[in-house]
């Protein structure tokens, strides 16, 4: 199955770099958002540390939705899911391949936003951007983990940006605020003191759905 997953991300980072509109989406959609939030609320924002944290994932929320909506399009329009499984790969790794090319285009983009938002809201904290790292990872792995199941149902419809957008927020409400709530606690006092229960409930939204979209996936690509 490893062998199957690093052939799929593969060819998935071969096809970024040869049409690359889809990660700049997703940079001008996160920059735009957070750009929005800092400049049209800034001047009334008392505490910036408080906010930072929504800004940002509100901003990777935003393009994952860009990102994801079209993770599946190319599979869906040449039936590469017919040739995947004629190949013997598994629906696994087929799905745990989009999940990691998710999280990875993901955190590009996070390395943009995340230091325009600190600088621009002045909250930078140098001691704690190792832990910040760590709860920026866990957050974009449960975007791409509930997002690359959901991508692959809407992307057979026409509308399925908005589609996805439908499905996916409702589900990821835990996650969001778990990773807001991580955000905060790193921005104002510079540790996870007091936010512990819930970068320990984002690590089991992970786990829970990353299985079971592991487990789902087959029957989701033969729908």
């Amino acid at each position: 199955m490893a062998r199957g997953i690093l052939f799929l991300i593969l060819k998935d980072i071969r096809l970024q770099i040869r049409s690359v509109d889809a990660i700049a989406a997703m940079f001008i959609m996160g920059l735009l958002v957070v750009l929005i939030f800092i400049f049209g609320f800034g001047p009334i924002i008392t505490k910036p540390a408080e906010v930072a944290g929504v800004v940002i994932w509100v901003g990777l929320s935003f393009s994952a939705v860009i990102g994801l909506s079209r993770s599946f399009e190319v599979e869906w329009r040449e039936e590469g899911f017919r040739a995947f499984r004629l190949a013997g790969l598994d629906p696994g790794a087929i799905y745990l391949g989009k999940v990691v090319l998710n999280v990875v285009m993901l955190l590009l983009v996070a390395l943009v936003l995340v230091p325009v938002t600190l600088v621009f809201l002045d909250v930078l904290r140098p001691g704690a951007l190792v832990l910040l790292g760590v709860v920026i990872f866990m957050g974009v792995v449960g975007l791409s983990a509930v997002g690359g199941i959901l991508s692959a149902v809407s992307s057979q419809t026409r509308g399925r940006e908005s589609l996805l957008s439908v499905l996916l927020f409702p589900l990821l409400i835990p996650a969001l605020i778990s990773a807001v709530k991580c955000t905060r606690a790193l921005l104002v006092g510079g540790t996870l003191a007091g936010a512990g229960n819930w970068l320990r409930l984002l690590g089991v939204y992970d786990l829970i759905f990353l299985a079971a979209a592991f487990l789902l996936f087959e029957y989701v690509i033969e729908e």
